[in-house]
């Protein structure tokens, strides 16, 4: 990993923007321009939603998601078919 944002070391915790917004700094990109693929709607897809990040619900539950229509996968390899749709 080229960068590794701890919430101990920020200052803030998930979903707070700054957590996301000190992410996307460390890396150089716009909400726009990244992808949160995490396992908690309330910590991982509301936070990026907070930003304007485009996010996907890592769950092998079944789940909703945060938002109308967003993409909930089941695994890796379900993840792995969806950027390779999107290239």
């Amino acid at each position: 990993f080229d960068v590794i944002v701890d919430s101990k070391r920020v200052g803030n915790i998930k979903p707070s923007p700054q957590i996301f917004n000190h992410a996307l700094s460390a890396v150089g990109v716009g909400a726009a321009e990244a992808l949160m693929v995490g396992d908690s709607p309330k910590r991982d897809m509301l936070g990026a939603k907070g930003v304007g990040m485009p996010h996907i619900l890592l769950s092998r539950q079944p789940a909703s998601a945060c938002c109308p229509g967003d993409i909930v996968i089941r695994d890796i390899p379900d993840l792995l078919r969806i950027l390779q749709k999107n290239e």
